[in-house]
């Protein structure tokens, strides 16, 4: 009887524990997507800022960008820019650039696998995103740790939990555990699997941008024919210092429109 009763009031503690837990489980918002009413403030003057713009034109132009990717040297010139087959130099005229920028929409709709979850950017729309490639995780019980997978898909998690996290930067924290040639390959199965919120891939080559859309840990065949078609992803080109573009990252953002068909 004695050990009946124990379990009897060892079930109701539990039960108690657990109902505490649940009131204790953090209040949030409803998804929203969030719009600034107020206006920006501004920094610098109209004048600086088109002093500032006029520079990057003159860079552009004069200085110009060393592309190290025959075929991006070649499709650049086929838009306009200023290339030659003994240099890996390309100028870009201000009036090309000035025409390309007047073409970019004003505000464009990013959309995530799960189309409640897609999300307006523009105008006076407000997004947040994880940080990307965070080294070190840390926390109470374990401490300060190198990023690893069990960590990142706990981070992805916590994304996909919390509503005024908007879309996936990037890696929450560098799995470093993961072999680099296929650290893009697993990550991006994590996050399709994790999360159905927008997210980004990493443009380290072509391969990077297609394999990934096409993986068994990507959506089904089905959502992917009506996600992908659509503006669905973040890629992040990263230009090395003194105006080169490397290859890899000239690949992947000139093939990205292609890499889903």
């Amino acid at each position: 009887m004695q050990t009946q009763s124990g379990q009897r009031t060892s079930r109701r503690r539990g039960n108690s524990r657990s109902a505490g837990r649940a009131a204790q489980a953090m209040h949030q918002l409803p998804w929203q997507q969030l719009r600034n009413p107020l206006t920006p403030i501004k920094v610098i003057s109209d004048d600086q800022l088109e002093s500032i713009h006029h520079a990057s034109l003159d860079i552009l132009e004069q200085v110009g960008i060393k592309v190290l990717l025959p075929e991006a040297r070649e499709i650049m010139g086929q838009a306009g820019a200023k290339t030659s087959p003994d240099s890996e130099q390309v100028y870009f005229d201000r009036e090309m650039i000035e025409s390309l920028i007047a073409l970019a929409p004003s505000e464009f709709t990013l959309h995530a696998r799960n189309p409640a979850h897609n999300l307006r950017f523009g105008s006076n729309y407000v997004n947040f995103g994880t940080v990307a490639s965070a080294p070190n995780a840390s926390c109470m019980d374990k401490g300060r740790r190198a990023g690893n997978r069990q960590d990142y898909q706990d981070f992805l998690r916590l994304a996909q939990h919390f509503n005024i996290i908007h879309f996936l930067s990037g890696y929450p924290v560098e799995p470093v555990d993961v072999h680099p040639g296929i650290r893009h390959l697993d990550c991006l199965a994590d996050a399709a699997r994790l999360t159905d919120k927008v997210m980004n891939c990493y443009s380290l080559g072509s391969n990077g941008i297609r394999t990934p859309s096409k993986s068994p840990g990507s959506p089904g065949a089905s959502a992917m024919n009506s996600w992908m078609p659509n503006p669905a992803c973040l890629p992040s080109s990263i230009p090395i210092p003194r105006w080169r573009w490397i290859s890899p990252c000239c690949r992947a953002s000139w093939r990205w429109p292609n890499a889903i068909r």
